[in-house]
């Protein structure tokens, strides 16, 4: 009775590691078909490259996105291969070289691969510093927070280069 325990007990372990490891190799490749859906799917996507950029500097230390979108009234989304993205407020309309937001009326989101995750940047301004009828530049700067934390982010020496279309 004892080694028939021992057998189905053995049986059981070696069970669950294989439905475990089998798990495991399925959410893996679940994963890669969700994240290649989103990508095909999520059309305005453009590598950043010379002609077109999103970077800043993140409490001192270099952040630059591997790829943006622009989105007319979304915004303009810098994003890095690892999830780490920035969302500008963005409106055609307002595209002026010149023309200031202040974070205050018009909040910006990080999301950071960090211990905080989700920032806010209610403190700070974007300008448009060029504006032609096919490209934006601009720069910015924010203090970011997050809600249940007293800790800050210090974003400096942001700057962007987009596509623009205009109508």
């Amino acid at each position: 009775m004892k080694k028939e325990f021992l057998v189905i007990v053995s049986i059981l372990i070696i069970s669950g590691i294989s439905c475990n490891s089998q798990t495991k190799s399925d959410a893996e490749k679940q994963v890669t078909n969700i994240t290649s859906m989103v990508k095909a799917n999520s059309p305005g996507y453009t590598s950043t490259n010379p002609e077109y950029y999103f970077k800043a500097k993140i409490n001192g230390k270099d952040w630059v996105a591997d790829e943006f979108m622009v989105n007319d009234g979304g915004g303009i989304v810098g994003q890095t291969k690892d999830g780490e993205h920035f969302t500008l407020p963005f409106e055609l309309r307002y595209a002026n070289e010149g023309r200031i937001t202040d974070f205050q009326n018009h909040a910006v989101d990080i999301y950071l691969n960090d211990d905080i995750g989700m920032w806010g940047g209610h403190q700070g301004k974007m300008m448009f510093t060029k504006v032609e009828d096919n490209y934006a530049e601009g720069k910015f700067y924010l203090t970011g927070t997050a809600t249940g934390s007293d800790k800050q982010l210090a974003v400096t020496d942001g700057v962007f280069r987009i596509p623009l279309t205009r109508k």
